[in-house]
């Protein structure tokens, strides 16, 4: 069964929108396609494809980035990169 995230407001009512009553308009930004993914695995061919997402969004990082797997979680990992 697939899980869904809902905003909940503190009475426990959902607005329509999905946003808060009190929220301001936001101007609108258009995100990026970036045709690629992220490969999880062995370290060399998660560390590679990490970093070819980051030479998309972070191109002034260059390509000497500095990994680091965090694996605690029973089922989640997270690779923290920095230049």
């Amino acid at each position: 069964m697939a899980k869904t995230a809902t905003l909940v407001e503190t009475n426990g009512c959902r607005p329509p929108n999905g946003l808060p009553k009190d929220a301001a308009p936001q101007k609108h930004h258009q995100i990026p396609y970036i045709p690629l993914s992220y490969r999880g695995g062995d370290a060399a061919s998660s560390n590679a494809s990490a970093l070819a997402l980051i030479s998309a969004l972070r191109p002034q990082w260059g390509s000497d980035v500095d990994f680091r797997r965090f694996t605690d979680g029973i089922t989640n990992t997270l690779l923290q990169a920095h230049p």
